[in-house]
């Protein structure tokens, strides 16, 4: 599930390059209600790139990651299991037949697209389910799906993702008027270390008018990713608060601290960051600044 992506996608049959996936693949000539799209269609003219083969749309996708799919639209029947255990089908869903993948998903079957774009999941139903709103709460990375104490995570598509408003806090989604790019970008004015603001200022992470620059929400990106200028400051805070030996040796993830077992609740200090409504600090939870690389040293 991608908030940073509009296309719906899986792997399917004949596959030409696909990556390994615990399913198995979709075979869209053995189904009875899977139509090809044709290159006139609306759908594809959605499409960023997109080409022409015996009338039938086809298109490329790629991500930040190297990742790629290329393959066919079509449409297919899809149906979602309820928390309740109930099922309800969406007839005529646009998604994207990959038979050329690249990249690594985790053993996932294909991406579900939850942009700001017409062929995303939340726009395909918005006309039965009653809008675009969706919820989702994401388990934390460190708890284990097998593990006896998770609960699963339930998206809620539709009029009932607001039902729990009125217990939420909210941040304005912002809007990027010189991209025309399926993002949701926050307005996020800083952050502090052990309770301490930094001082970086609140125009590192605004939108510039040539579209570069702000902060975007994106499921589908591993690390949070910032300005130099503002790393450089978080950086330095950490080194001030946490008094452990640096460890330098890590190829592409440069603040590391080596540890002993059992000091990483105590020696590393509380991280937030400042979001628009009303200066509300949303605190991170360590796991998810800080990850143990091996059993010596942890990372951020």
């Amino acid at each position: 599930m991608d908030t940073g992506s509009q296309l719906i996608w899986m792997q399917c049959q004949p596959c030409q390059s696909c990556v390994s996936q615990n399913a198995t693949l979709f075979s869209p000539s053995s189904s009875s209600s899977y139509t090809t799209e044709s290159c006139s269609s609306t759908a594809c003219a959605s499409l960023p790139r997109q080409s022409s083969q015996s009338n039938a749309c086809q298109y490329s996708y790629s991500y930040a990651s190297q990742a790629s799919t290329q393959g066919q639209l079509g449409t297919e029947t899809l149906t979602l299991l309820s928390p309740e255990a109930s099922t309800s089908a969406f007839p005529r869903l646009v998604f994207g037949c990959g038979l050329n993948n690249h990249g690594e998903y985790g053993g996932a079957a294909g991406l579900v697209g939850m942009g700001q774009s017409s062929l995303s999941l939340p726009s395909q139903l918005s006309s039965v389910l009653g809008g675009k709103k969706f919820s989702n709460c994401l388990l934390s990375h460190a708890t284990l799906p097998s593990s006896s104490s998770a609960s699963p995570s339930s998206l809620v598509i539709g009029e009932a993702a607001a039902e729990s408003a009125s217990r939420m806090q909210f941040t304005p989604i912002v809007a990027n008027p010189a991209v025309v790019a399926s993002l949701y970008y926050i307005d996020v004015l800083g952050f502090s270390v052990n309770n301490v603001r930094l001082n970086i200022p609140a125009s590192t992470f605004s939108i510039q008018a040539d579209g570069r620059g702000g902060i975007i929400l994106d499921s589908g990106t591993t690390y949070t990713y910032l300005p130099s200028a503002a790393f450089s400051v978080i950086q330095q805070a950490f080194d001030t608060f946490i008094k452990l030996p640096r460890y330098s040796n890590h190829p592409y993830l440069p603040l590391c601290y080596s540890v002993q077992e059992g000091q990483e609740t105590t020696a590393i200090p509380p991280f937030t960051f400042t979001v628009h409504l009303q200066g509300m600090d949303l605190a991170v939870p360590l796991d998810n600044y800080f990850t143990k690389v091996d059993e010596q040293e942890p990372i951020v």
